[in-house]
């Protein structure tokens, strides 16, 4: 649900909530309340939860690379668009270059690796 509504709402997944904007927090809410409905009636049988952002491979705005950051003690995987999501940091649309290391904390991975072979994601909880 956090995923679907930060993507709704074009919030990167890192901005932090005081530098969120009225507008930005409304929507935000809206987008949060709407997804968690839809997932409600998914599990009661009367919809389809459609996944806009969460576990994609591409964009369904732009087209463009799902990217992942890990953040937390726990690495919590949190999938966003590089190009609807903007960096709250630099302003950025784009993620870094390979070479250019990312804020303390933000590790950013993308879901393929350099085989090209499609990686499986797992989550598991103690």
């Amino acid at each position: 649900i956090k995923v679907e509504g930060l993507f709704a709402a074009k919030i990167h997944p890192m901005a932090s909530g005081v530098s969120l904007s009225e507008a930005q927090w409304i929507a935000l809410l809206n987008a949060l309340r709407d997804c968690a409905q839809r997932w409600y009636d998914q599990l009661r049988g009367r919809g389809r939860l459609v996944k806009a952002c969460y576990g994609q491979k591409s964009c369904s705005r732009c087209g463009r690379g799902i990217l992942l950051v890990r953040e937390g003690a726990l690495k919590r995987i949190s999938y966003f668009c590089p190009c609807c999501q903007p960096d709250p940091e630099t302003g950025s649309s784009a993620p870094p270059p390979p070479s250019t290391p990312a804020a303390p904390g933000r590790k950013i991975v993308e879901l393929f690796c350099s085989c090209k072979q499609k990686c499986v994601l797992k989550q598991t909880f103690k």
